[in-house]
């Protein structure tokens, strides 16, 4: 318990200071930003997976907070620079009532699937599957990325 206690307060550090990163540079690829969080993110999992001690959760948990506001202050960045501002409030929204149902499926799917596949295999799944998106993300808008 003590580790899981250390990873979150590790976790915090990391999207602390990932926070003041991402957000002092406003000149900074979005799309970049966005695919380098997703795979900080799936390492963060992958990490936790293979966790032997407390030092992979540590070091999931840095990982894991500095990726994870690397994903979302881009786009909000973009939101706010792409939209009237009229409509900034109404996308924030809608993103939260699209992302939302996703949250509740996947608290409810996570238990049969921990159940069935084992702690470290789901985590590192999740892991694979964060890693794969930001793969096919960076093949596919690879000419976007370079500008």
């Amino acid at each position: 318990m003590g580790g899981y206690g250390l990873a979150l307060a590790v976790y915090a550090v990391g999207a602390l200071v990932s926070n003041l990163l991402v957000g002092s540079r406003p000149g900074a690829s979005a799309l970049w930003l966005m695919l380098g969080g997703r795979l900080l993110v799936g390492l963060s999992f992958v990490a936790w997976a293979k966790a032997p001690g407390d030092v992979w959760l540590v070091l999931g948990g840095m990982l894991g907070g500095l990726g994870s506001p690397m994903v979302d202050i881009p786009f909000f960045d973009l939101i706010c620079r792409e939209t009237q501002p009229e409509h900034v409030g109404k996308l924030f929204a809608l993103r939260i009532m699209a992302v939302n149902p996703g949250i509740l499926a996947g608290t409810l799917a996570v238990a049969p699937v921990i159940a069935w596949l084992g702690p470290a295999l789901a985590l590192g799944g999740l892991g694979m599957l964060n890693i794969r998106l930001a793969a096919i993300g960076t093949i596919r808008f690879a000419g976007r990325i370079a500008r």
